[in-house]
């Protein structure tokens, strides 16, 4: 136990915090445009679907008070309507990527703000990810995986399939070259 108090066995000095790099100096790449177009359909199809669920509620009541629903559920779906919209355009805002020599940067988040940081020596794999609709408007999704899991430690959407596929390859190369070394 005296070994521990012993200075000259044990080290930790402080770390000047103004050292530090900031993330500030970082060059952040934002997203598709028409990943915004995509969030923006999103938004549309699920108030739309809302807005079907009231219909059909109210009819398969008999139509019963159907006046007093409408006033309610109407103000209601439209707030909640609005609220998908501006969602939408706010985590379209937020999110943004980027790459470094070593490692990649991925920030997220409308409410909860969330920022990672994926070292090229620590990746797996990488994968890309295309739904119907990222096909429809030319986008793709990177995955980058790390030891130790079942699903991907960073997804980022709303790439253009072309620039998805050169983060891809640069990754991969990198970690290989991380590896090696």
């Amino acid at each position: 136990m005296e070994e521990l108090n012993d200075p000259i066995l044990f080290s930790n000095p402080s770390v000047d915090l103004s050292s530090l790099p900031t993330a500030n100096s970082l060059e952040w790449q934002s997203l598709a445009p028409k990943y915004y177009q995509l969030n923006l359909a999103r938004a549309g199809f699920a108030s739309l679907v809302l807005l079907l669920f009231i219909i059909g509620f109210t009819f398969a009541n008999g139509m019963q008070g159907y006046g007093l629903t409408w006033i309610i559920t109407l103000p209601v779906w439209a707030v909640l309507s609005i609220f998908q919209f501006w969602i939408a355009a706010r985590r379209f805002a937020a999110e943004a990527y980027s790459l470094r020599d070593r490692d990649i940067l991925h920030r997220k988040g409308v409410l909860i703000q969330m920022e990672t940081i994926i070292p090229f020596n620590r990746v797996q794999h990488v994968s890309i990810k295309r739904g119907p609709l990222e096909k429809y408007f030319g986008l793709a999704s990177l995955n980058i995986f790390t030891a130790g899991g079942q699903s991907s430690d960073l997804e980022i959407s709303g790439l253009p399939a072309e620039r998805a596929n050169e983060l891809k390859d640069f990754i991969a190369e990198k970690t290989g070259k991380d590896v090696i070394a």
